[in-house]
């Protein structure tokens, strides 16, 4: 039952593959995730704490297709940025060190 406002059914069906989804999440030591690349492309990933220090980078350059990349990174427990960016997509979660 609704109270003054009205029902809203939107198709966010496109927002499936914007997501950057890590897992375990919280990790302890790594954690994976997920990345769809329709052409070949250079990819950067950035871990940074909250004040934005950046604590760890890499560059990738890989082929179109479905990957899975494990990052291992020793910080201490908290909350953390990751960023992924690739040709004109920027991604970036919240990541949790347990």
């Amino acid at each position: 039952m609704f109270y003054g406002q009205k029902e809203t059914n939107y198709n966010c069906h496109f927002l499936k593959n914007d997501n950057l989804v890590v897992y375990p999440n919280p990790f302890t030591h790594s954690f994976s995730f997920n990345l769809s690349l329709n052409e070949q492309s250079s990819v950067t990933i950035a871990l940074h704490s909250l004040t934005g220090t950046v604590l760890y980078t890499e560059k990738l350059a890989l082929p179109a297709g479905n990957h899975s990349h494990t990052i291992t990174v020793n910080v201490p427990s908290g909350a953390y940025l990751l960023k992924v960016n690739y040709g004109n997509k920027h991604k970036s979660t919240i990541v949790i060190k347990s």
